[in-house]
């Protein structure tokens, strides 16, 4: 099942505009959609890093070697996001 954001499909496309559009389809303002998006950015790293924490401390191993990964795609994914 595909999932779009703003009518794009690619993640690596996905931009703060695609989020906006989407957020307009749905009847969100603009002041909002922008409020949330910020949000979700400026939290990303420590809600990443919490999950991390988390899944280790139940023996997860493998957690923060994962988080450093996605750390990586989301840091340049989060980027195209900010205003």
């Amino acid at each position: 099942m595909a999932l779009s954001i703003g009518e794009v499909y690619r993640i690596d496309d996905i931009t703060r505009e695609s989020f906006l559009l989407e957020a307009g389809k749905i009847g969100l303002g603009k002041n909002m959609a922008q409020n949330r998006i910020d949000k979700m950015v400026s939290l990303f790293e420590s809600a990443l890093l919490q999950s991390a924490s988390e899944l280790q401390s139940q023996d997860f191993t493998d957690a923060e070697d994962i988080a450093g990964e996605i750390w990586l795609q989301g840091k340049t994914r989060t980027q195209r996001l900010r205003k």
